[in-house]
């Protein structure tokens, strides 16, 4: 049996993207929608009205998202499906 005729085994390295967890930010709240759920919610805000995802604040007069005032945070809407750079801001 010749040396020649063995072949070293070749380890293949996976192209597929990796999931990187998301570093915890005490000042950021993320809220995950649905495209449906969004596109209405943003209906409903752009009548007038307050939505879902948004609320009017008399103070500054703009709508802002459920939860901002009490706790400070910055919110981030991101849509389910989309990859995260894609659906921010």
């Amino acid at each position: 049996m010749s040396r020649a005729n063995k072949t070293a085994p070749t380890y293949q390295t996976l192209t597929e993207p990796s999931v990187q967890p998301r570093l915890f930010n005490p000042t950021h709240s993320h809220l995950y929608v649905t495209q449906k759920a969004l596109l209405s919610s943003l209906k409903t805000t752009v009548l007038g009205f307050s939505s879902e995802f948004h609320v009017w604040e008399a103070t500054s007069e703009r709508f802002i998202q459920i939860g901002m005032v009490q706790n400070s945070k910055k919110g981030f809407i991101l849509v389910d499906g989309k990859d995260e750079v894609v659906s921010k801001r």
